[in-house]
C-alpha cells in the first residue's frame, strides 16, 4: 500500500487540478454529481456537516476525501483518487487517515454508497472492514456498506 505523506483541508485553488481529473470518463461517470465543481465548493464550503480534504503524497495531490456528518453521527465517505494511481492502495490510505481525524470524533458509524459494477471501490473498503449493509443494491445500483466505529 502506498503511504500518503499529508492530509489537509480543500482549497479553492484545489478545483484547478480536481477538474483535470473529471476529463477522465470514469470519474465524470461516477462523480457527475459534483459538476459543476463551483457549486459543489461552495456547498462544500457554505456546510458546517461536511468536509473535504486532500492526500498528498510529496506535493502531488493524489485523492480527496469527502465527508458529511449527519445528526445521527453517521458519517457519509466518498474517495476520489488520480485516475493514474487507481489501484495502488491510495484509497485505503486516504480513509484511514480521515477517519482518525479528530474532527470525526463524533462519527460513530460510516456509510458509503458505492455503484455495483465499481469492483474496486468496493473490495477498497470492504479491506478496511466495511460490510454490506444489504445483501443486494438498491433499485439505483449501489450497495450501501457500513462500518460501526
Amino acid at each position: 500500500m502506498n503511504n500518503i505523506d499529508e492530509i489537509r483541508s480543500f482549497q479553492k485553488e484545489d478545483l484547478e487540478w480536481l477538474q483535470t481529473w473529471f476529463k477522465d470518463a470514469e470519474v465524470k461517470r461516477r462523480l457527475e454529481g459534483m459538476l459543476p465543481l463551483d457549486d459543489w465548493y461552495k456547498f462544500a464550503q457554505e456546510n458546517e456537516k461536511y468536509w473535504v480534504w486532500v492526500a498528498l503524497k510529496g506535493r502531488k495531490p493524489v485523492g480527496a476525501v469527502m465527508v458529511e456528518v449527519e445528526e445521527d453521527c453517521t458519517g457519509n465517505i466518498a474517495l476520489l483518487v488520480d485516475p493514474f494511481l487507481r489501484g495502488k492502495g491510495y484509497g485505503k490510505a486516504m480513509m484511514k487517515r480521515a477517519m482518525r481525524l479528530p474532527e470525526m470524533g463524533q462519527v460513530k458509524k460510516w456509510f458509503a454508497g458505492i455503484e455495483e459494477d465499481h469492483h474496486i471501490c468496493l473490495r477498497c473498503f470492504q479491506s478496511m472492514g466495511y460490510i454490506f449493509e444489504n445483501e443486494h443494491p438498491d433499485e439505483d445500483g449501489f450497495y450501501s456498506l457500513i462500518y460501526f466505529t
